[in-house]
């Protein structure tokens, strides 16, 4: 099985995220025609399905808007991905678009997400910073973006990574009006400055949106 991953992922997709998602096995047969069911189905007819996942039974009904919303997604995007669902985790193979979509989507769910890259392509350098106290008490990550940013980013990077930043507001945080401002596409100019997220897993969705986003990134430890 591992043999078939690697080469799914190093042979055909640039990008492998994993999730947690053990109520995902409802989406089995994960046909065209059986997800179309479920999305049909009412919440009525979700209280009657459980499934016994290690010793533990899983009631399906608590989980109805995630088991509709993933299969949705894997019905338009099915052709630009591939999947395994499994009792306790989930694994997805895609582009980095239809990957950074499904992270966003999905964002308490997911657990670990690998790209292939090349050298060059690699996260820039993190500066280490030791302190008693981390930036509001609770981001670890300082990320200053590039100057002039809107001659580096297209819309369709700006519009991404506002997307991904405003739904993830307890992870993420943009104390500059004006880069607030200009990721939101009140301003068409962004000119420098800097946010926080809170993990070290928000900084590679962050890359894959634009390589040319990033100027300098500090992380912050407590001593």
């Amino acid at each position: 099985m591992r043999r078939t991953h690697n080469k799914l992922f190093y042979g055909q997709y640039t990008h492998k995220a994993t999730f947690k998602m053990p109520w995902s096995v409802f989406l089995y047969p994960t046909t065209d025609l059986h997800l179309s069911s479920i999305l049909d189905s009412s919440s009525k007819e979700y209280r009657t399905v459980r499934a016994l996942v290690g010793n533990d039974w899983k009631y399906f009904y608590r989980h109805e808007q995630e088991i509709k919303k993933l299969a949705q997604f894997l019905i338009k995007h099915r052709k630009n991905m591939k999947f395994r669902l499994q009792q306790e985790q989930a694994l997805f193979y895609g582009d980095k678009d239809t990957i950074l979509t499904l992270v966003s989507m999905f964002w308490n769910d997911w657990c670990d997400i690998q790209t292939v890259v090349t050298r060059k392509n690699e996260l820039p350098d993190t500066n280490t910073v030791f302190c008693k106290r981390l930036p509001l008490n609770k981001y670890q990550y300082q990320i200053y973006v590039k100057k002039n940013l809107h001659k580096h980013l297209s819309s369709k990077q700006r519009e991404d990574l506002w997307r991904y930043l405003s739904q993830n507001t307890e992870t993420a945080y943009i104390p500059s009006k004006q880069l607030t401002e200009y990721f939101s596409g009140k301003s068409q100019y962004g000119w420098e400055g800097y946010f926080y997220v809170k993990e070290e897993k928000m900084l590679t969705p962050l890359y894959m949106i634009s390589q040319d986003l990033i100027h300098k990134i500090y992380k912050y430890e407590r001593i």
